[in-house]
């Protein structure tokens, strides 16, 4: 199982490179699912 850690590491490294996360938020709409656990892992990184 992979931890809560990965993904973050995984998020920040994308931010870091020039991820936009508007362009993040607008694909996880398309999971509705995803989209709470995004927007918090972007409130806590931002």
């Amino acid at each position: 199982m992979i931890g809560y850690e990965l993904p973050l590491e995984a998020l920040k490294e994308w931010l870091r490179r020039g991820g936009k996360p508007n362009r993040l938020i607008a694909l996880a709409r398309q999971l509705p699912r995803s989209q709470g656990p995004l927007i918090a892992a972007l409130e806590t990184l931002t």
